[in-house]
């Protein structure tokens, strides 16, 4: 996001200093003489390039600008690969365009060395070469940045594929039915004594038991997420009743922590998911497990929350906002209809290795945002 940002200014600079440049080379050349005089500079320049010359010079221009065309040909079969947006495929010819620009301002050395001798032109001379250099600059970053963001995009799509082309509709509904059949009903025990009368207002929970109710409560909430619900997290209710002549034991229930229901986890991603803590931690944040997940917090806020998803994976919550990811290649998920994850509305499964890298740009995103600094 951060490199988007700084690229849609420089676009700007960019288009803004190209017409400078322009206006200052119709202002050198003369009133209506700049079309004549970029007809001479084309045919010397081609001139100059098909007329081989075995000196320094000649080598080092022919050299630059097969490099040039090479590169900018495998970007556009790139972009053209992934299916890129309309405009990215300008970013190779006004790399072509930057290159090219700077050998011509390269070549006119001597004639603007005399111009910036003038007095009158000396600021123009300035101004054109400081256009140039820039442009040159921006063609650099747009190639370097632009190649990387196409590779990227490329091992996404592929890595994206594999994910998809996986199970068959039959094997995903037979793995379902497994589930299902190993899941435990609800056990709820109670034993009646038949003892002195006590009446139902005298029951009465105390602060630590209301406390520890509404931890179940949370970790009910999850579950209503969940497509299949985890074996391990089935709770046992206590049950509270008092009727006259008779008298209702209360019974405790049984409630595993986040570490105890990831025991069982894979060794693969157990490792991701301590990976991606230490990363989180890089941050300066704090962690602090508790039976409904792991959170991560600095100066009071929330910033990160890892839950698992089902018995195999990790669900990671972020501080963002959604909308802002919503033409991106982050496969984000809305939790803001649950309480417990307001401050963190976004989340995402992570179970693959490009989930992971996914999980840590994002962490980048939401820390840069708000000031941090990761420490290495």
């Amino acid at each position: 996001m951060l490199i988007k940002k700084i690229t849609s200014v420089l676009t700007s600079v960019f288009v803004m200093l190209t017409i400078l440049f322009f206006i200052l080379t119709h202002i050198l050349v003369g009133e209506g003489l700049i079309l004549p005089a970029a007809g001479l500079l084309i045919a010397g320049s081609l001139s100059y390039l098909i007329t081989p010359v075995m000196d320094v010079g000649y080598l080092v221009v022919a050299a630059i600008l097969l490099v040039s065309v090479i590169v900018a040909i495998v970007w556009l079969v790139k972009l053209i690969r992934v299916k890129a947006k309309f405009l990215e495929f300008f970013q190779p010819f006004i790399f072509l365009f930057s290159i090219v620009l700077t050998l011509v301002v390269v070549g006119k050395r001597d004639a603007l060395q005399t111009l910036y001798a003038a007095e009158a032109t000396r600021l123009t001379v300035f101004y054109l070469v400081g256009a140039s250099l820039f442009i040159m600059a921006y063609g650099l970053h747009l190639m370097v940045f632009g190649l990387v963001r196409v590779n990227g995009l490329s091992v996404d799509a592929k890595a994206e594929a594999k994910e998809l082309n996986t199970l068959s509709e039959e094997e995903i509904r037979e793995i379902v039915k497994d589930e299902l059949s190993h899941i435990q009903p609800v056990i709820v025990k109670e034993t009646v004594i038949k003892e002195e009368v006590v009446p139902a207002e005298e029951v009465v929970e105390e602060t630590e038991e209301a406390e520890e109710a509404e931890e179940v409560e949370e970790v009910a909430e999850e579950l209503v997420e969940e497509e299949v619900a985890p074996i391990e997290e089935v709770v046992e209710q206590p049950v509270l009743v008092a009727t006259e002549g008779e008298e209702v034991e209360k019974v405790d229930f049984e409630r595993l922590t986040f570490e105890e229901r990831i025991a069982n986890f894979d060794e693969d991603s157990l490792e991701k998911y301590v990976e991606l803590k230490e990363y989180m931690l890089s941050y300066g944040v704090k962690s602090r497990i508790s039976s409904s997940g792991d959170s991560f917090r600095a100066n009071r806020k929330m910033f990160f929350k890892i839950t698992n998803s089902g018995n195999s994976g990790f669900k990671v919550y972020f501080k963002l906002d959604l909308a802002s990811y919503a033409n991106t290649t982050f496969p984000l998920k809305d939790a803001s209809g649950i309480k417990m994850y307001e401050e963190v509305p976004a989340f995402m499964y992570m179970k693959s290795d490009l989930s992971l890298k996914r999980c840590k740009e994002l962490v980048d995103d939401v820390m840069l945002a708000n000031g941090f600094v990761r420490k290495d």
